[in-house]
């Protein structure tokens, strides 16, 4: 009978937030926090980032210090519950600013576990020279 007959159970509907990452660079040094200790991904390193599609004027006022502003474009995350939709951009500050560690991307690399939610951002920085400009040879 259909009663009998298996049902597939439906997932409810991830819950979609809307995050801006900023990837802050000083001289060679990138800023990174540790995130608090709950919540998703607690424990984990991350670039800075604030809940919301942030424009660029919102950013200039954000970071006063700011002598360029790179779009890195838009990334999607996607965990088992929750649904991740970034905005990145790539801040080269005149002076630190901010609560954050500041390192080199090898260092990042090498030392720091960086969740993959920012990875799309990151590897763009891997892509460029100090100063700023794509490189001809791409590490990933």
């Amino acid at each position: 009978t259909v009663a009998s007959l298996p049902v597939k159970n439906f997932k409810p509907k991830r819950k979609i937030e809307k995050k801006t990452v900023f990837l802050l660079q000083h001289d060679t040094r990138y800023a990174i926090r540790k995130r608090t200790e709950k919540g998703l991904l607690f424990g984990m390193w991350e670039f800075p980032n604030v809940d919301g599609h942030k424009n660029l004027q919102e950013i200039k006022n954000r970071f006063p210090y700011a002598s360029r502003i790179d779009e890195m474009g838009a990334h999607r995350h996607i965990f088992t519950h929750i649904e991740w939709e970034l905005l990145g951009y790539h801040v080269v500050l005149r002076q630190k600013e901010g609560e954050y560690q500041w390192f080199t991307k090898e260092e990042i690399l090498q030392s720091y576990a960086i969740p993959r939610a920012f990875c799309p951002f990151f590897q763009t920085i891997l892509t460029k020279d100090e100063s700023g400009y794509l490189k001809e040879d791409h590490i990933f």
